[in-house]
Formats: C-alpha cells, sequence, structure tokens
C-alpha cells in the first residue's frame, strides 16, 4: 500500500503522521508516542465538532428535552431508561460567508384629510388614505451548516436552520473517540445548494425583508428575487450524541450536539389519554367562544348608547329593544365561553400542575435515569436548576405585613409623641409652681 507522509500531527505529541493513500478515514499509532489517532484526511475535511460533553452535561440536555414536552406522562423520570448513547459523525457542507440577496415590495399607506362643507356649512371632512407603491433591497451574509446526508437533512434543518453554524474547529483540532460511527457524505454540494441551503436562505432573506419595514400602513407585502452569491464551501465532520431513550419498553432517540441551543428529538413519550382529555375540552371552550362573539357585545353597547341618545324618537326605542333582545341571547352564550373556558383552564392546570411535582421530586433527589448514565447521581451538574417562583399569595401576604409594620411604627412613633408632650407639661406645670 502506497503511504504519504503529510502535514497532518499526533493529538498527543504533535509529531508529523503517515496515512494510506486515498482514505478518507483511519487510525493512525504515532510512532513517537504510539497514542492512536483518529484521522480525517485534510485534503476531504475541512474542520467540524468535536464530542466534548461530559455525561453530566448529556443526563441533563435529556432532562431539559423531556421536561419541555406537552403531555409528557408524570412517570416519565422514574419510569425511562437511557438504553445507549451513540457518537456519530455526520459528514455537512459549511457555507462560510454566503450572501443572499432579494427585494422586499409592499404598499405604504399615507393618510390624508379631505375638508368638505355641506350646503348649510355642516364640516364633513373625511380621512382618505393613499397607497404608494414601494421597494427596497435586502441582503444578508452569514454561515449556514447543511447536512451532507439525507437521512439527517432534516434534523440538521431543525438543529442548525435557525441557530445557523455552531463554531467549527480546524481540522487538526478534531479529536474522535474510538468508539464513533462515521456516516458518509451521500448528497453531493450541488444536491443540498439547490435544495436545502436555498430553503434556509430564502426563510432569511423574507423574515429580515418583512422585518424592515416601518410599522404602520403597509400591504400588499411581498419578498422574491431572491438569489445567492456562492461563498467558500467545506465539508466538515460534526459530532452528534444519539440518545437512545426507553420508556415503558418503547424506544425514542434525542439527539444532541455540543451547542446548547442544537437539540432534535425525534420522537418523546406522550400521555396521550391527558393529552386527549385537555384537547377536547380546548375545543369545546373554542366551539363556545365563536358563538359568543365581543362584536356582539359591542354591537349592543353601542345600540343601547344610540338609542338613548334618540330615546324620543320611534327609532330610538326601536334600537333599545333590538339592544335588549340581542343582550338577553348573548348572556348565556358568554357566560358558557367563559365556564367552557375555566374547564379547560382546570384541565390543563391540573396536568401542568402534577407534571411540575413530579419534574422537581425527581430532580431534587438528584437520582439519575435509569441506564448508562446512572453514574451521574448526586452530580448537581446532571440536573437542571429549579427556579422557584413566588407564589403570588406570598407576595401579597409580604406586602401586608410590610403595611402592618408600618402602621405599628407609627402607632408607636404617635405614643412616643404623646409621652414626650405630657413629660413637656408635667415639666410646664412644675416650673409654674
Amino acid at each position: 500500500m502506497e503511504i504519504k507522509t503529510g502535514h497532518l500531527k499526533c493529538s498527543s505529541c504533535g509529531a508529523p503522521l503517515s496515512l494510506p493513500e486515498g482514505t478518507l478515514k483511519n487510525r493512525i499509532k504515532c510512532s513517537f508516542c504510539g497514542v492512536e489517532n483518529f484521522i480525517i484526511d485534510e485534503d476531504v475535511i475541512a474542520g467540524g465538532m468535536n464530542f466534548d460533553l461530559s455525561d453530566a452535561d448529556i443526563h441533563r440536555r435529556v432532562l431539559d428535552v423531556i421536561s419541555d414536552t406537552k403531555y409528557a406522562p408524570y412517570d416519565i423520570f422514574t419510569e425511562s431508561s437511557i438504553k445507549k448513547i451513540n457518537k456519530l459523525i455526520v459528514p455537512a457542507y459549511l457555507f462560510v460567508s454566503l450572501t443572499g440577496i432579494g427585494t422586499v415590495t409592499y404598499e405604504k399607506g399615507i393618510d390624508r384629510e379631505v375638508s368638505s362643507f355641506s350646503d348649510d356649512g355642516h364640516d364633513d371632512s373625511y380621512t382618505v388614505t393613499d397607497w404608494h407603491a414601494m421597494s427596497a433591497a435586502i441582503s444578508d451574509t452569514r454561515d449556514y451548516l447543511v447536512a451532507g446526508n439525507k437521512d439527517f437533512s432534516e434534523l440538521f434543518r431543525i438543529m442548525f436552520g435557525e441557530n445557523r453554524a455552531p463554531e467549527i474547529l480546524k481540522a487538526e483540532q478534531l479529536k474522535f473517540p474510538k468508539d464513533c460511527t462515521e456516516i458518509k457524505f451521500d448528497l453531493t454540494e450541488g444536491d443540498v445548494y439547490g435544495k436545502e441551503l436555498k430553503a434556509l436562505v430564502d426563510k432569511t432573506i423574507d423574515e429580515k425583508g418583512r422585518a424592515s419595514i416601518e410599522d404602520g400602513h403597509t400591504r400588499k407585502v411581498k419578498v422574491d428575487g431572491i438569489t445567492i452569491q456562492k461563498g467558500e464551501v467545506r465539508k466538515i465532520s460534526v459530532a452528534i450524541y444519539e440518545v437512545i431513550l426507553e420508556h415503558k419498553g418503547i424506544e425514542y432517540k434525542i439527539l444532541l450536539s455540543n451547542d446548547e441551543k442544537a437539540t432534535f428529538a425525534e420522537n418523546i413519550p406522550l400521555d396521550t389519554e391527558i393529552q386527549t382529555f385537555v384537547e377536547e375540552k380546548k375545543a369545546i371552550y373554542e366551539e363556545a367562544d365563536k358563538k359568543a362573539p365581543i362584536g356582539m357585545l359591542v354591537a349592543i353597547i353601542i345600540l343601547f348608547i344610540v338609542g338613548f341618545i334618540t330615546l324620543f324618537f320611534l327609532i330610538g326605542i326601536v334600537l333599545i329593544i333590538i339592544a335588549i333582545v340581542l343582550l338577553i341571547i348573548y348572556i348565556p352564550k358568554a357566560k358558557e365561553s367563559n365556564a367552557k373556558f375555566e374547564e379547560y383552564r382546570k384541565a390543563e392546570g391540573e396536568y401542568l400542575d402534577n407534571f411540575v411535582k413530579a419534574k422537581k421530586d425527581f430532580i431534587n433527589k438528584k437520582t439519575a435515569l435509569k441506564g448508562v448514565l446512572s453514574n451521574v447521581s448526586g452530580n448537581p451538574d446532571a440536573f437542571p436548576v429549579i427556579v422557584e417562583e413566588e407564589p403570588k399569595e406570598t407576595e401579597e401576604k409580604a406586602e401586608k405585613v410590610k403595611a402592618e409594620e408600618k402602621t405599628e411604627d407609627a402607632k408607636a412613633e404617635e405614643k412616643s409623641e404623646e409621652t414626650k408632650d405630657e413629660a413637656n407639661a408635667g415639666e410646664k406645670a412644675e416650673e409654674t409652681k
């Protein structure tokens, strides 16, 4: 086998390394210090991300994911087990300083007063809105990270699409462990450029274009003509932790990177019974709310006002009667809507209260999830910090106590002043004698 010697260096002693020609990856033992190095050919890979999370970091991140899942079962903390953690090296394309350019077009309304007088001299002035076509160029330059394997396209879109490209290390800084699995490139630069990348840039320019429009009268807002000025493209390797979570015999996947914001849950356990119950209550409330629109109440109030103003005319009496009839129809529907809303809020509130209690009980015990990360039990870094909110009743009680203390202090001061006055009066009486 032909051997080449490049500028690759040992991760331990810095000595130059030799590797087989034409390989993407190899494990090379340093001839100087004996350390085995995980090598990625720099002609192909320009950089990436390492596996830098500790067991405590992974455990805390997993707890964050399952805690933020709506309608997760109450026993998700006590009945879940982390079965395995796979270390995946996922190929990706890093588009450096890529610029997107587009045009935002819209109509801006400018109000003007129009004066008009009737024959009897009454002022009938009114406001007219003139609409003017406007446009502006929008550009944005940033780095984009896109998966180089189609099975991870959605994962990268969710983990890095909004967060944009994370910090990328140089190739010589990459140090991958032996127990990792390399995923191969199966998407070309052209594949991701025309699909994934274009979609990300389009979204960025669209959001920036709409945000650039001044508040006020605008309509027919449209962002189009988006083009991409291609910058430097690098192939990189991204370290992804694939956490296999088991709950009652069913496995779920949670994927993490070193970037705190980059998290993806393929699926998480749900308590479908509670979810169905709460969502049914919400649907019933929304249906009842449609029958009691606020617009009807406003119409009733207006009818009453107009009716009273024109009370001495027949139309005024008719309007008041109409308003009363509408009020009779509206009040029961409004009460029904409010009652259904309270039922929905109570159902959701009970679930949240019970879930938060289960979460606090688990975290306060500092006993880790079952499975391969059970060794982090007792480590505070492996558990989220619970921020206790001061109950409103407690705040009100504290304010009341403060007010009472102030009152007592005022009374004591007043009594002290009275005592002083009495003493002064006594002194004056003695002087008089």
